[in-house]
């Protein structure tokens, strides 16, 4: 698609599409309008994209661009882009596949960064992306020790000994890094003079991280990853009234021989059917279907999360604990034998197909929850 055509269709159909759609409404929806245009219709954004777009398709489709089912790939991508804000690796991949009348279900990446922006605040969000704020705030659902370590704040010997406890096992997490990036899992000589040594290296670490006690996850999701701590990420919404709800889940399985579950480190997800907790088709990276969770050790593992309800109740409890202006956020959980830990919570949560769109359109709530949050608040309404 020539640039000329691309402005062509920008100016004629895209901006004076939102811009009519903002003089239409009031409310959150003037202001999603704005969000839109300002986000998707960016031209040097969208040609980076497209760029980005053909080079992970070759990479990872290759010989498939004259195939039926990537036809008018650049045409599809212009219009996700948009009309619902979507990215690349996030979101195309999915579209490209489903049919239309379900494109309108996807919280799409744009569309979650408007749900962010319009329910939680900044000091909400900020608090989640402190991974020791998170933790000290959180710390009935953390259930783990662990410490903030950096030059100027060193650990002491007997601050390691707290923390390893009797596993001689521990976690190390930048805390300016996101998506399991630098994340490591270190083996810690049970010798005084091993201890010595790893103490002296992590406070000569550059920058600050957050060192915690190991989670030994046992049970059935271990089996599909026993690298990993394979987790649940549980996402809820909370309304005006305090009353806080189950909105999407997803189980997240590290690839093999990786230490996290993150999507964007190489891991797969699988959609959770929020009935009963059943997970059966998902996506690897690069938007592959897997019509069965892995099983690296080849064992007949369970297709449903183990104590779901649990699961589900245990997220709720802790978004009842948030602060008022935390209202969206997305909870990454482990289950094992031992009981349930809260690994992180998330204030800008990507969202995923359900299996069953009837009754549980994700994007449909989030549009009834911004009108009451509308009625609540009047003054948010300009005409």
């Amino acid at each position: 698609m020539k640039k000329s055509m691309y402005k062509t269709l920008r100016d004629l159909v895209v901006v004076k599409y939102w811009n009519r759609y903002e003089k239409k409404h009031t409310g959150w929806r003037k202001d999603y309008a704005r969000h839109i245009l300002s986000y998707s219709a960016n031209e040097k954004t969208w040609y980076r994209e497209l760029k980005e777009l053909r080079s992970y398709v070759e990479q990872n489709y290759p010989g498939s661009l004259g195939k039926l089912r990537l036809r008018f790939w650049k045409l599809k991508f212009w219009f996700y882009k948009c009309f619902f804000g979507s990215i690349v690796k996030q979101d195309f991949f999915g579209q490209m596949r489903a049919p239309y009348r379900h494109n309108r279900y996807v919280v799409t990446n744009g569309r979650t960064t408007f749900a962010s922006k319009k329910l939680n605040s900044r000091e909400a969000i900020a608090l989640c992306l402190d991974k020791t704020q998170f933790a000290s705030h959180w710390d009935k659902w953390y259930r783990r020790r662990w410490r903030r370590v950096s030059a100027q704040d060193p650990l002491t010997l007997q601050d390691l000994d707290d923390l390893l406890n009797e596993s001689f096992r521990i976690v190390v997490k930048p805390l300016d890094l996101y998506g399991g990036k630098d994340v490591q899992v270190v083996e810690v000589d049970r010798q005084s003079g091993g201890r010595q040594r790893f103490l002296s290296w992590l406070n000569q670490l550059q920058g600050s991280h957050i060192v915690e006690e190991y989670i030994d996850q046992t049970g059935r999701l271990r089996e599909l990853n026993p690298t990993s701590v394979n987790t649940i990420r549980v996402v809820t919404m909370r309304h005006p009234d305090g009353r806080s709800e189950l909105l999407n889940a997803f189980l997240r399985v590290g690839r093999e021989g990786s230490l996290v579950d993150n999507v964007t480190a190489g891991g797969n997800f699988y959609v959770i059917d929020l009935q009963n907790g059943a997970f059966r088709k998902g996506k690897d990276e690069h938007g592959h279907y897997l019509f069965r969770p892995r099983r690296d050790t080849g064992k007949n593992a369970d297709r449903k999360i183990p104590r779901w309800e649990e699961v589900v109740s245990f997220c709720i409890s802790a978004h009842e604990h948030a602060p008022e202006g935390l209202r969206y956020v997305g909870w990454d959980v482990c289950v094992s034998e031992e009981g349930l830990y809260m690994i992180e919570g998330n204030g800008t949560p990507g969202l995923f197909f359900p299996y069953s769109l009837e009754g549980a359109d994700p994007w449909e709530k989030l549009e009834k929850l911004f009108d009451e949050y509308d009625e609540e608040d009047p003054g948010q309404k300009r005409s």
